[in-house]
C-alpha cells in the first residue's frame, strides 16, 4: 500500500467509504495511515464548505462509516507517528477544531498531556478573538480535559486568565462564584461584566444572574430594580412573573401593578 493509492481525487461517495475501509484494518504502518487519515478527513473538511467536492454539505452525514472508528484508528496512528508531545497536542487540537464534537470523546481517551494540550487551547483561543461560540467550546475542551483525568479545573482562575481574550468569560468568573456561593463576588463581576459584554443574550444572562445573587443575599429592592429594568427591555411573562415575586417581597406590589400598566400603555401609543 502507498500514498499514491490516497491521492485525494475521490470521485464518489462509494469510493471514499472504500478507502476508509480498508484503512480501519488496524494497519501497523503508521507512518501510512496516519498521512492517509489526515489526507482523507482532511478532504472531507473542505467538503463541508465545497458542496462541488461529494454533492453535499454534510459530507459526514452522508457517508454511511462508524465515524467513532475512523476517529480511534486516525488518533491512533497519529500517537503513534507524532513522538513530539507538543506537536502531537496541537494536532489533536487542531483535528477536534475541524470535527468538534465527532471527535470529543475520542481526544479526551487518546490525549493524556495536560501542559500541551492546554496551551494548544489557550493558543486556539487566542486566535479565535472573532467567534466566541468557539472560544467557549475551546474552553469547555480544557475543562473536560481536567475532568477526564482526575484534576482540580478552577473554574474562576481559568476564566479569569481568558477574559483578556473576550469579556464574555466574566460570565464564566461569575459562574465560578455562584458554584461556591461567594454571592458578593459574583456580584462584582457580573456588575463589571455588564459593563463590558456586548452581546444582547450574554447581557440578558448575566441580569439573570444579577438577580439571582442578589435574591441570595436578601438584597431585594436592588433585585427587584434589575427584574424591573429586564421586564422592559423583555415582555415576557417570565419576566414579569420574576418582576411581580420581587415587589411582594419589597412590599410594592401595588405601585409595581401600576407602572407596569402605564408601562404598556406608554408602548402601545
Amino acid at each position: 500500500m502507498t500514498l499514491d493509492k490516497y491521492n485525494l481525487m475521490i470521485r464518489s461517495k462509494e469510493e471514499l467509504v472504500a478507502i476508509i475501509t480498508e484503512l480501519m484494518k488496524k494497519l501497523t504502518d503508521y507512518d501510512i495511515s496516519y498521512n492517509a487519515f489526515d489526507g482523507l478527513l482532511g478532504c472531507i473538511h473542505e467538503a463541508e464548505f465545497d458542496e462541488d467536492i461529494l454533492g453535499t454539505e454534510n459530507p459526514m452525514d452522508y457517508i454511511e462509516i462508524d465515524w467513532d472508528e475512523v476517529f480511534k484508528e486516525y488518533y491512533l496512528s497519529m500517537r503513534n507517528q507524532l513522538s513530539d508531545k507538543k506537536q502531537l497536542a496541537n494536532k489533536s487540537v487542531d483535528v477536534w477544531m475541524s470535527f468538534g464534537e465527532r471527535c470529543t470523546d475520542i481526544i479526551l481517551d487518546n490525549s493524556n498531556d495536560i501542559t500541551y494540550i492546554e496551551e494548544s487551547i489557550r493558543k486556539n483561543i487566542e486566535e479565535n478573538v472573532d467567534c466566541w461560540i468557539i472560544q467557549h467550546q475551546l474552553y469547555e475542551l480544557l475543562k473536560n480535559f481536567y475532568l477526564k483525568q482526575n484534576l482540580e479545573f478552577d473554574e474562576i482562575m481559568v476564566s479569569k486568565s481568558l477574559v483578556c481574550y473576550n469579556p464574555n468569560f466574566l460570565n464564566d468568573v461569575s459562574q465560578g462564584y455562584i458554584n461556591i456561593k461567594m454571592w458578593d463576588e459574583a456580584v462584582k463581576v457580573i456588575e463589571a461584566a455588564i459593563k463590558e459584554v456586548q452581546d444582547e443574550k450574554m447581557i440578558s444572562a448575566l441580569n439573570k444572574k444579577l438577580v439571582d445573587c442578589f435574591e441570595n443575599l436578601n438584597k431585594f429592592d436592588e433585585a427587584y430594580d434589575v427584574a424591573v429594568k429586564m421586564f422592559r427591555n423583555n415582555n415576557s411573562h417570565e419576566l414579569f412573573l420574576r418582576a411581580r415575586n420581587l415587589a411582594v417581597k419589597t412590599g410594592d406590589l401595588n405601585s409595581f401593578i401600576e407602572n407596569i400598566l402605564e408601562f404598556v400603555k406608554s408602548s402601545k401609543r
